[in-house]
């Protein structure tokens, strides 16, 4: 018996031919790489029945998050969405904690969603000219050729929210005020609502408490390249003066300021032609700024996810890191599937996160033709290769606080994710769980990993991984295959291997199976060919883990 061992490195390689990504996984959904194996993504469950609305029922999704434990150890985490915030303490209750002069909107802040652009050809709505399309700090939109009917918004509303000590601090950039909640005004029976930050500027695009503990108002007063933080600690000090350390900086950058994120190296700034870096310098300037590189600007406010160690980011047709205090492009093997069909016209919607326990940074984005985030792509920093697949999320928060990662659903329901398979339990399929055949309706179904799964069918199979081109031996000859051996803990369950036989790369393929893989590793098949093509599916709701394949196979001759 003559094995052939098929080595496929990890992650997928989407950037070439199938014939030039031979001995490579090409495509799949809902699936990881990690330590070796194949594993499919960690299951979700739903955090709450309440949705989150516009106050009439009306779906209002998630636009940010923000959580953060208490000086008390309680837990709390803050939800941005287009005209509402709120707060979820980890029961089933979101509470409304929105600021009754809040005048954000649907249709208030541009696609990229760090400020309002003129934008051409929008004569007769919002004031807009034939020169210059809509006025400053109206909504851009895009209207039907020929007619100045509107055709669709394309503003997406972005919060920006963090907190100083137990102090709530949310900005939406489509708003500009700063808002404060304090949890300890609670104690009636109605929750106060978000109040505006007393002496804090209005019109800006952000703000960001940094690890000094100064709040920082990015571009206050419509000033796209101004920053601007209170004294130390405090929350209403604004004013300079000799004895406190409230102060601004104005960057020499031809570009305005998108968002900041903190890193243990310095405040990072991200503008639309650059990235600046605040390094804190003590009185009397507080803070010196350094330009770290032109270029490699985000594509939206929400685009930019890391930890203290290392962010990422991702650009218009590139992905970049910023670690040890450095930036460089981080080369992507799937950057064509995603920049192909991606919407940046709706590039606000661009949302990333960290999963630090698979080191691990998502980015959930919207397609053309979409309105909302439908799929997502990973960049594992940890073991350097990527993935891809569709779900759809409008907001992530990572699992600092709360120990898991919580998603926000394009349905307006919080779903805590990365559920793994308990072994002391059996999940049955046939006890009421719902299979679903569509990606918008696996998104919004509590995903439960089950055990021991009965027979599946094609619609099931929403987790999956393929290869491309595999070549037989040296592929000048035909090979006779007779086994599959698997490397796999799946069992049983369901798992099942697909492949397509060819005898040149541009031949039609005929496809084989599904084979099921059996618990005992050998998977007997017939066929002969030159090349290969491997797909293995797993049910949507199965854990299961898939290493190294062997194939058992003799020659057969040359045509």
């Amino acid at each position: 018996m003559a094995l052939i061992p098929l080595d496929i490195p990890p992650g997928f390689q989407a950037n070439v031919t199938p014939y030039q990504a031979k001995n490579r996984w090409v495509n799949g959904n809902l699936v990881r790489f990690y330590e070796g194996r194949i594993r499919p993504i960690g299951g979700w469950t739903r955090l709450s029945d309440n949705r989150l609305n516009d106050g009439s029922g009306a779906l209002d999704p998630a636009r940010g998050m923000h959580s953060f434990r208490l000086s008390s150890g309680i837990r709390r985490l803050i939800i941005g969405t287009t005209t509402k915030l709120y707060k979820w303490d980890g029961g089933d209750n979101l509470v409304d904690i929105s600021p009754t002069t809040i005048t954000q909107t649907s249709s208030t802040i541009s696609g990229l969603g760090y400020g309002t652009l003129e934008y051409g050809g929008d004569v007769g709505v919002n004031g807009g000219t034939t020169e210059g399309g809509g006025t400053w700090g109206t909504p851009r939109e895009v209207v039907v050729e020929g007619s100045e009917d509107v055709a669709n918004e394309i503003f997406v509303p972005v919060w920006h929210i963090d907190n100083l000590g137990d102090v709530m601090l949310a900005c939406g950039s489509g708003d500009g005020k700063i808002y404060r909640w304090l949890d300890s005004d609670e104690g009636t029976a109605n929750p106060p609502k978000s109040t505006t930050l007393t002496n804090a500027p209005t019109g800006n695009v952000g703000v960001i408490v940094t690890p000094e503990r100064h709040i920082m108002c990015l571009a206050p007063g419509g000033d796209t390249r101004k920053i601007q933080w209170a004294s130390q600690g405090t929350l209403t000090e604004w004013s300079p003066t000799v004895t406190n350390t409230a102060r601004s900086i104005t960057l020499q950058t031809r570009g305005e300021i998108i968002t900041a994120r903190k890193s243990r190296y310095g405040t990072l700034v991200f503008c639309s032609d650059s990235v600046y870096r605040l390094n804190y310098v003590g009185p009397p300037y507080v803070y010196s700024v350094e330009r770290l590189t032109e270029g490699a600007n985000p594509l939206g406010a929400k685009a930019v996810a890391g930890s203290a160690d290392i962010l990422a980011w991702m650009s218009n047709g590139r992905f970049w890191t910023y670690q040890g205090g450095y930036i460089k492009e981080v080369q992507s093997s799937v950057s064509d599937h995603v920049f192909r069909d991606i919407n940046t016209e709706l590039s606000g919607l661009i949302v990333a996160y960290h999963n630090a326990d698979f080191g691990e940074i998502w980015w959930s984005y919207p397609v053309s033709g979409s309105t909302t985030q439908t799929r997502y792509v990973i960049w594992s920093y940890k073991e350097n290769h990527w993935a891809f697949g569709e779900l759809e999320r409008t907001a992530w928060e990572d699992q600092g606080t709360f120990g898991y990662p919580i998603g926000a659903g394009a349905d307006g329901y919080l779903y805590r994710h990365e559920m793994q398979l308990d072994p002391n339990t059996d999940l049955d399929r046939a006890s009421g769980l719902t299979i679903p055949t569509t990606v918008s309706d696996l998104s919004s179904n509590t995903r439960s990993l089950a055990r021991n799964a009965e027979t599946v069918t094609d619609d099931e199979h929403l987790c999956f991984a393929e290869t491309g081109a595999i070549e037989l031996g040296q592929g000048g000859r035909l090979m006779s295959v007779r086994q599959i051996l698997t490397d796999t803990d799946a069992g049983t369950n369901g798992l099942r291997l697909k492949y397509d036989t060819a005898f040149t790369p541009d031949s039609n393929d005929t496809t084989r199976g599904p084979f099921p893989l059996n618990a005992d590793g050998y998977t007997d098949v017939r066929f002969t060919a030159r090349q290969i093509k491997f797909k293995v599916e797993g049910p949507y709701d199965t854990d299961w883990r898939l290493g190294n394949l062997r194939i058992d196979a003799v020659g057969a001759g040359k045509r």
